[in-house]
């Protein structure tokens, strides 16, 4: 039987908007995060867990928010989806030694179809117009390639004490999503492609948060693994590996 030294949960339902009905994501992130520690903690020696939750997962501030701001995802079901493995998580907090990360804005080469990125560049490979909405949101964004090293960070200086210790992830440089936007049309246009992007156009979701942003000073505080890839570096990287699919 295997008897891993340590295991990283990211998996949970719903992260595409509207894709599955509240009580199924619910069920499937809690009912999976379950099984998975209970397996963990069957083991002769149980490994250490990080498991990957969300910034969706706090209640609505118009600041950055720390990691004991309240729990209380709104318009967000996969933020409630992933308050819900959390709250598992937090049942098995006797029995092991877990890391829960919470970053809040993730980007980079790979990302789904769907996501800002990715959608905006398709868009103007084809030559179509980008509808947006004023991009005024804030938020903060880091690149895979550093989320995924500040993940292995925190789970290689983990402990083997029993119990959940609670981080949130970012760059630490929020910005308006509307400079995003900027950065992805300027590095296409390096490319010779022209982003028809129509700001504006389209009006806010219902419930959008215009703040999204973490308070880092906890896992700063750790001494750990800090982000290195820049914004520009890391949306050149972005435009570049979409463009080549």
């Amino acid at each position: 039987a295997a008897q891993p030294q340590a295991v990283i949960h990211c998996a949970a339902p719903g992260v595409a908007y509207g894709s599955m009905a509240l009580a199924e994501m619910l069920a499937a992130a809690a009912g999976g995060t379950e099984a998975l520690l209970d397996a963990c903690a069957a083991l002769a020696k149980p490994p250490r867990v990080a498991l990957v939750g969300s910034g969706f997962e706090y209640a609505p501030s118009n600041q950055p928010v720390g990691e004991d701001w309240p729990i209380l995802p709104s318009g967000s079901q996969y933020g409630a989806a992933k308050a819900a493995a959390a709250c598992m998580a937090g049942a098995f907090a006797e029995h092991l030694a877990m890391t829960l990360l919470r970053p809040f804005h993730i980007y980079g080469a790979g990302e789904a179809a769907r996501r800002l990125g990715p959608f905006l560049i398709a868009r103007a490979r084809a030559g179509q117009p980008v509808e947006l909405t004023p991009c005024e949101q804030q938020r903060d964004f880091l690149h895979v390639d550093d989320c995924a090293a500040m993940v292995w960070a925190a789970l290689a200086a983990r402990d083997e004490t029993p119990g959940l210790d609670v981080f949130n992830l970012g760059s630490g440089q929020p910005i308006a999503l509307r400079t995003f936007v900027d950065l992805v049309s300027a590095e296409l246009a390096r490319h010779g492609v022209t982003a028809q992007c129509q700001i504006g156009a389209l009006p806010y979701r219902a419930n959008e948060p215009m703040v999204s942003l973490p308070d880092l000073a906890r896992w700063q505080a750790q001494g750990l693994r800090e982000p290195r890839v820049s914004l520009e570096a890391g949306v050149a990287d972005l435009v570049k590996a979409e463009l080549e699919q």
